[in-house]
């Protein structure tokens, strides 16, 4: 199994998704690889109170298990100085295979992923000067310093007036950050007025700050594209979305992933590779020049019309399905919801493997330092030699708390956890302020990389903060064992009070509680779903001819059942002796045979492996419940004039 590290500046932006999405489909099939995506930010980021701590990531993923580096050299370059990334990287290249995507690093050996846009310009330049007559053009470029990208586009422009025999113009160029802010804010404070606006053509570094340029310029009574052209570069989402749609060079975000992810597997097996791979731009015309007057097309270079309907614009979301979309919003609101209780390192642990479920993960670790390192932003980040292997959650198998201690600089993970798992990973920082308490590691079903990276972000401020509750506990018991005690006790009590002492699941008063708190949150996520009432069938036969011993254990076998049908995020509890209920987000009266059929199977596998003298069943009512239809009582009423429909049912069949 070869390991990949994957290091990126943000997970925030399209540019960066789009690239892990041609990484990913590159690795998709390759059983013997295992990727893991880290975003590091920049090291001492100046921006947010403490977001600089990202950088961990970085350190983590130069472990000694990590056989090659596709590092996104461009998603660094408007924060951090190209010359400061190379240093970074110029004496792990002597050691790890790594592969820039964007910048050409001059590491040694340099390896990397290039984007040729001097055609493009070339093209634009001339587009510009014969079709639409411009004369004036003017360029919005970002600082040179920090990115040799905008240097190198620059240099592609100011070529391409040379060769249309255009005057280039110094007064004509301005600089601002790579944002769409920065750009309109410059211009609303350099040009109050259209008549300061000399040129007819404008062409930006990126996508967003030609979106700002417009805004502005429109401000002023400019109209796009009748009094000036305008340009972009990357053709995101945010070129089709800009009123008017704007004309852009797209640079094959995509293909750079995936060239950049077949560069490091021949690498990896050993062949000769040249040290740079091309990827060929080319432009979208669209509205900001002129050439597409009305309705949701755009045309490239060939003059072929490109259809960009918007319901169909799949690159910027995790997948194409807006609805899937609206599920995994629906998850985040249900993981802050689970992660409010998880207070306590042991609380979150128990809480560990339905969390996954809700954010659809299949494995993660939880690695805790020691003790924590406190990290000031002007700081080196230093991984410390030792880190506790907390919790492992493999999906398919158990939970493991193995308390392992191992070297983070060597293994991410003890291999014999993950020795078999391949595919797409994540590693996300745990911090809280100033204080790096390790790090968590979990392995991803799908590409949708901003969510997992929320999800985790959320898990990590969860851990940090009951590992602090749990250090301060554990300091309190210390100083008071008497008064921990009586802490200990007043939780125990208040758990409890919510779970039936026979069976271990919820009580009444659980279940009620919990099942109001489910309904709103499917209230708050736009979903309906069921209410069961279930009633043991023949309690008081099994009692009267068994004992109630044994009618204890029918119950407590039952409740097993209940729980292995329903799903982790169900709530199922029971309310008296033979009755219990579930509440299930998302389920329709159409699923119920099927849940049904799975109680019943349930039933007869757990009635042979207790011996029991008889098969257990049970019968069973359901209602829907909804926004406007969510009284627990009443619905739980409801279902229990369903449920006697099918006992009558039961008892007719039988008597006939």
């Amino acid at each position: 199994m070869k390991n990949i590290a994957v290091l990126i500046q943000s997970l925030t932006v399209e540019y960066s998704i789009n690239i892990l999405n041609g990484i990913s489909s590159y690795f998709t099939d390759k059983e013997n690889y295992r990727l893991i995506i880290g975003q590091t930010k920049n090291p001492n980021y100046k921006l947010g109170l403490y977001e600089y701590q990202y950088w961990a990531a970085e350190e983590l993923l130069l472990s000694d298990e990590i056989d090659g580096i596709i590092l996104i050299s461009g998603s660094y370059s408007s924060t951090m100085k190209t010359k400061d990334l190379a240093n970074r990287f110029k004496q792990i290249a002597k050691e790890k295979v790594i592969v820039s995507v964007g910048i050409d690093l001059g590491l040694e050996p340099s390896y990397y992923v290039h984007v040729d846009c001097n055609n493009c310009y070339k093209e634009i330049v001339e587009h510009l000067k014969h079709k639409h007559k411009c004369k004036n053009f003017a360029y919005l470029s970002a600082d040179f310093n920090l990115s040799s990208e905008s240097k190198e586009r620059f240099t592609a422009f100011k070529n391409a007036l040379k060769e249309n025999d255009l005057v280039f113009d110094e007064k004509l160029v301005y600089q601002t950050l790579l944002t769409s802010s920065s750009a309109y804010e410059y211009f609303k404070k350099h040009f109050t007025h259209k008549d300061q606006v000399k040129f007819d053509a404008l062409l930006a570094t990126n996508d967003l700050m030609a979106q700002g340029v417009m805004k502005a310029l429109k401000e002023i009574g400019i109209n796009i594209p009748e009094d000036v052209k305008i340009i972009g570069f990357d053709d995101t989402s945010h070129a089709e979305n800009a009123t008017p749609s704007l004309t852009t060079i797209n640079q094959n975000i995509f293909n750079q992933g995936f060239e950049a992810s077949l560069l490091m597997d021949q690498l990896l097996s050993g062949n000769t590779q040249d040290k740079v791979r091309e990827i060929e731009a080319y432009t979208v015309y669209r509205q900001s020049c002129g050439c597409i007057h009305a309705g949701d097309f755009a045309m490239n270079s060939r003059g072929q019309i490109l259809i960009t309907d918007p319901k169909q614009k799949t690159r910027y979301k995790s997948n194409g399905d807006y609805s899937n979309y609206l599920n995994e919003l629906g998850s985040i609101a249900l993981l802050m919801d689970m992660l409010k209780v998880t207070n306590s390192l042991q609380r979150f642990y128990n809480s560990l493997k339905y969390i996954m479920d809700t954010i659809d993960v299949s494995s993660m670790g939880i690695c805790l330092y020691e003790k924590p390192i406190s990290i000031s932003r002007n700081d080196d980040i230093q991984i410390p030699d030792k880190v506790n292997l907390s919790i492992f959650v493999d999906g398919m198998n158990d939970v493991f708390e193995p308390k392992e201690t191992f070297n983070p600089k060597k293994e991410l993970l003890p291999e014999k956890y993950i020795k078999n798992l391949s595919g797409l990973f994540l590693i996300h920082p745990i911090f809280s302020g100033e204080n790096n308490y390790g790090y968590i590691i979990s392995s991803l079903r799908n590409e949708s990389f901003s969510i997992y990276n929320l999800s985790l972000k959320l898990i990590s401020n969860s851990v940090a903060q009951a590992y602090e509750l749990t250090s301060s506990l554990n300091q309190n018991e210390q100083l008071s064992i008497q008064n921990q005690q009586l802490q200990q006790d007043k939780t125990d009590l208040s758990i409890q009070s919510k779970t039936d002492e026979l069976t271990k699941i919820l009580n009444r008063r659980g279940f009620m509680e919990l099942a109001e708190k489910n309904m709103e949150l499917a209230k708050e996520i736009g979903s309906n779903g069921l209410v069961i009432f279930m009633d043991m069938d023949g309690l008081k036969t099994i009692n009267d001819n068994y004992g109630h011993k044994m009618g204890d254990s029918a119950i407590k076998a039952f409740a097993t059942v209940i729980a292995k049908t329903f799903r982790a995020n169900d709530i199922v509890g029971r309310l008296s002796g033979d009755e219990f209920a579930a509440v299930a987000v998302g389920l329709e009266k159409k699923h119920l045979k099927k849940i049904h059929d799975k109680i019943d199977n349930f039933c007869c596998e757990i009635s042979k492996e207790k011996n029991f003298p008889f098969t257990l069943s049970c019968s069973m009512g359901a209602t829907t419940f909804s926004s406007t239809k969510k009284n627990i009582t009443k619905l739980l009423i409801e279902a229990d004039k369903e449920l006697y429909i099918e006992k009558r049912k039961k008892h007719k069949k039988q008597n006939s």
